[in-house]
């Protein structure tokens, strides 16, 4: 059980591992997290009043039942940030 943060979502889908979150609902990066979360993963979200009211039992039976999917994307986001920096780092010859 957690918050949709990048580290623990994005190594919650590496690991093929169930999440259970809380939104934060004031987080930028929240709403393509949970997207991807959704779409690689294994993740159920439990409203912020069942939280509050320690109704998490359902949500954890629910997640921990979830079908673990597909594998997910292969981690090569660094190489792939790493070639669009280089790109932006190269002379523009039609600004020379």
């Amino acid at each position: 059980m957690t918050k949709p943060g990048y580290g623990t979502i994005v190594e919650a889908v590496a690991l093929q591992q169930p999440v259970v979150y809380v939104r934060r609902y004031n987080f930028a990066d929240e709403p393509p997290l949970v997207d991807y979360l959704h779409r690689y993963g294994r993740g159920i979200e439990l409203s912020i009043d069942d939280f509050t009211r320690g109704r998490w039992e359902p949500t954890l039976l629910q997640a921990l039942a979830s079908p673990v999917p597909s594998l997910p994307p292969p981690p090569t986001g660094a190489a792939e940030a790493a070639e669009v920096i280089v790109r932006y780092c190269q002379p523009n010859p039609h600004y020379s």
